[in-house]
């Protein structure tokens, strides 16, 4: 989801659970989540964002992140995945042995191994 101000796109994703209040938090590199009850509605969660989008922006930029822009992963070999804070490249490795998809770190990697 998103909304836009002043020329800028600010990406959010809500969360509903079991709360009384709306919290908006922001993760880094600069995801916002918006975590509101169960009923609470998505037109109303847009314009809460949208009031105070300005000290969402100024807090994203002081963490030293832009908005994140989601890139499409393709799941091949070679492909760099974010893990624990490290990039990681993908390796796929086929076993004939196994019956369900095993995935490690192995050697600052992360290995997909399938049957």
């Amino acid at each position: 989801m998103h909304v836009e101000y002043n020329g800028e796109t600010i990406e959010f994703s809500i969360v509903y659970s079991k709360r009384k209040h709306i919290r908006m938090k922001i993760q880094y590199p600069g995801l916002l989540i918006v975590e509101a009850p169960k009923n609470a509605d998505e037109s109303y969660l847009k314009k809460l964002v949208l009031s105070n989008a300005e000290t969402i922006l100024n807090k994203i930029e002081a963490m030293g992140a832009g908005p994140r822009v989601l890139t499409e992963k393709n799941y091949e070999e070679g492909e760099r995945f974010l893990y624990l804070g490290k990039d990681l490249p993908l390796h796929i490795a086929v076993d004939s042995e196994l019956d369900k998809p095993i995935v490690e770190v192995v050697a600052d990697s992360i290995v997909v191994k399938s049957g």
